[in-house]
């Protein structure tokens, strides 16, 4: 299993949500939402992989051929980036 498969389920292990909003689209029953409810987004892991991914695709330097080594690459550093944001001082 690659490191960008093994955590999109578990919301709290991956940083919980990224955007939390309240639903600013109103009710829509084909979706499940009505006007109170919360719109969660990506988690937070998956927007650091996505900074990070972002960061290497504008690197010529890093040099990435293979999409999924890079995306490995950019989960490994939103994993390091959680583990060290939820480190005890």
């Amino acid at each position: 299993m690659n490191n960008y498969e093994d955590k999109t389920d578990d919301r709290k292990e991956a940083g919980g949500p990224a955007f939390p909003n309240k639903s600013v689209y109103g009710r829509c029953e084909a979706c499940g939402w009505d006007e109170n409810s919360s719109v969660p987004g990506m988690t937070l892991r998956d927007y650091f992989a996505a900074k990070a991914m972002q960061g290497m695709s504008a690197n010529p330097e890093v040099g990435f051929i293979d999409i999924s080594a890079a995306a490995n690459e950019a989960y490994k550093m939103a994993d390091a980036m959680l583990k060290e944001r939820n480190k005890e001082e």
